[in-house]
């Protein structure tokens, strides 16, 4: 075994590694670095180093078992820590007797681990009072369970193989879990659809605006009219040479292509009726003429000529050309017969694998941005309705509800954000930082104007204490820092508190029956509930590797979540009654899970998922939710409910 650690590895490592319960204590690797009764983690520790030694599985199954009989229930500590200390020994423990073919030892070590802790990355829900409601299993976690499968099969115990391994698939387990699953019999898996399904979306286009182009001979067109074909504008007027060589051209395409699903629209440029007639006629034009207005003027602010738009059929401007296309055939004739055929570019492309809740929700719209998505936020207009913030390539980018880009600010070192409700034209709405960082950013959305606030202590979390009034018209912040909690408006001043909570990495504002309260997780495990100005109302211990905390706005109650779950948001997704807990995780699994029961509603595969929020865009009374992976931002919405056949819907 000395061999290792390598050059320099102390001779007594062997006696390190067996020492018994109860020994004297003694150096071990390096002067910090200690062994002895009860030893847990530092058998876990050399377990590790050794796990791949074959020689070494017998003294580590001792070591193991040695350790796990010195444990103690502790009271100290984050709840369940002790049990997952135990739980690690005994895998530690089953792994080396199934290396040593002790293969009825190794299942009976499996058996008790799982008892204790099955590995996976669990949602904690705890009550006002700190009680537990319910745990969901949101990520694999460790893969305790496909280990312990191994085990259960080698032991002749195939039926619990395919339990524990059907539980492992529930969890978002892939790959060597569901090859052996299907080695011990597979059939469905009870918390997944029979079959998986693909969450598909297509390239991100602006959608075209639906104005109508009255035309010269009478009567209108309405853009929207058109659904369903691809259409092409032209804007062009009598004085514009490169326009008068290009419209006998879309002629010639509208001819022999209008039978496959294009319709052309040619827009004179303010030019009087007689002057744009005699031009058409000279050209022996036979498409409509419309004439260039107000309201065409706002919706594509034509600034040259000629130009040339084109939609597909689902309404997408799909191109536009702004100056004279020298390619007309390369260019604009390849591009309309492009979407009239297979069009590649549009169609919808798999993003995220469905594995549980197939029908649930649906990707509204999905786009690629200039760099990764640093934080997202939804905003309130202050004309109304909402629209989404994003911080990406030291920038913010405020987008309207259907995803085009309404505005662009710079803001340096942006990173996280957090919304203040808003509304109000003039007002701080949002709020970017981050981790590690002491400054914070005050910032109007609209107009881009911020201003920059330096914490006391460097930041860890921030969250948003909504406003009450009339007592308090501003929104609170809630800091939580390397220093304890503190709370602070635009205008300062900080106020601290909570001193000797320990650095805290996670805070939320929550409701304790009728009264706000702040709930702060310290790095210790440690879980404090307070007063908005900082009286302390009660402190306990947080379960066991809990990271993070997750509240309903105006909910009653809280969420710990582990170090797997790198994002969440709460939203009422599925109907505007019951909210439900979306979360991201290191594993790439997009999961929702209801808020009263603890049910997983929804399962996803979606490589890279970075950022959660969750807004209602479309005042529809239910919540989107928006998704960000790398460069990408989605909005993901539950689809209108389908009639009942012989019957209308709700009957």
């Amino acid at each position: 075994m000395a061999g290792l650690l390598g050059a320099g590895a102390p001779p007594d490592l062997d006696g390190c590694l067996l020492k018994p319960p109860g020994a004297e204590r003694v150096s071990c690797l390096e002067p910090s670095f200690v062994v002895g009764a009860p030893g847990e983690r530092e058998v876990l520790f050399l377990a590790k180093l050794a796990a791949d030694d074959p020689s070494a599985a017998e003294q580590l199954a001792a070591a193991a078992e040695a350790a796990t009989a010195a444990s103690e229930p502790s009271t100290e500590g984050p709840t369940g820590a002790r049990d997952l200390l135990r739980a690690e020994l005994l895998d530690l423990r089953g792994s080396a007797l199934q290396k040593l073919e002790r293969y009825a030892e190794a299942a009976e070590a499996f058996d008790a681990a799982l008892a204790l802790d099955d590995g996976t990355a669990r949602l904690t829900w705890l009550a006002e009072d700190g009680r537990v409601l319910w745990t969901a299993s949101i990520d694999p976690g460790n893969r305790r369970q496909e280990r312990a499968a191994g085990s259960f099969g080698s032991a002749g115990r195939p039926e619990q193989a395919r339990a524990v391994l059907a539980h492992a698939l529930a969890s978002g387990a892939e790959g060597s879990a569901r090859e052996a699953f299907t080695r011990v019999g597979g059939g469905t898996v009870p918390g997944l659809d029979p079959a998986s399904t693909d969450l598909s979306a297509r390239t991100w286009f602006p959608t075209l605006p639906d104005v109508e182009v009255k035309l010269h001979g009478g009567g209108a067109f309405r853009l929207s009219s058109a659904r369903g074909k691809v259409l092409l504008l032209d804007f062009w007027a009598s004085w514009c040479a490169p326009c008068l060589h290009e419209l006998p051209r879309l002629e010639a395409l509208h001819t022999a292509q209008k039978d496959a699903g294009l319709v052309v629209v040619t827009v004179n440029a303010r030019e009087s009726v007689e002057v744009a007639r005699n031009t058409a006629q000279a050209l022996k034009l036979t498409l409509p003429v419309g004439y260039y207005d107000d309201a065409l003027d706002r919706a594509f602010n034509v600034r040259a000529l000629p130009t040339i738009v084109l939609a597909d059929g689902d309404g997408r401007m799909r191109s536009r050309w702004d100056s004279y296309v020298p390619d007309f055939d390369g260019e604009v004739a390849s591009k309309v017969r492009s979407i009239l055929g297979s069009d590649p570019e549009g169609a919808p492309k798999r993003v995220a694998e469905v594995l549980a809740g197939g029908a649930l929700l649906r990707i509204e719209w999905l786009r690629e941005l200039a760099g990764p998505v640093g934080g997202i936020a939804v905003v309130r207009n202050p004309e109304g309705g909402a629209r989404v913030a994003v911080t990406s390539h030291e920038q913010l980018l405020v987008l309207e509800a259907t995803g085009k880009i309404d505005r662009r600010h710079e803001l340096p070192g942006a990173g996280m954000l957090r919304s203040l409700g808003g509304g109000a034209q003039g007002r701080f709405d949002l709020v970017s930082f981050r981790p590690g960082r002491q400054e914070f950013v005050w910032i109007e959305s609209t107009t881009g104007a911020s201003h920059t606030s330096t914490a006391a202590s460097v930041l860890l979390d921030v969250a948003v204490q909504t406003p009450s009034p009339p007592e308090r018209p501003e929104p609170r912040l809630i800091l939580g820092s390397v220093d304890g909690v503190s709370t602070t408006l635009s205008e300062g001043p900080e106020a601290r508190f909570g001193e000797g909570s320990g650095e805290i990495v996670s805070v939320t504002a929550t409701l304790g029956g009728a009264q706000r309260r702040i709930t702060a997780l310290a790095r210790d495990g440690r879980l404090s509930w307070f007063e908005p100005l900082g009286t302390m109302l009660g402190r306990q211990w947080a379960p066991s590797e809990s990271r993070t905390l997750i509240a309903e706005e105006g909910g009653v109650g809280v969420g710990t979540l582990p170090p797997a779950a790198i994002a969440a948001a709460v939203g009422r997704f599925l109907d505007g009654e019951r909210a439900q807990v979306a979360i991201a995780t290191t594993s790439g699994q997009l999961v929702l899970v209801d808020l009263v029961t603890g049910k997983v509603r929804f399962r996803a595969k979606w490589p890279g998922i970075s950022a959660l929020a969750a807004g209602d865009l479309d005042g529809d009374g239910r919540d989107e939710l928006l998704v960000a992976a790398g460069k990408t931002l989605a909005v993901l919405r539950r689809p209108p409910a389908e009639p009942a056949v012989g019957g209308q819907a709700g009957s």
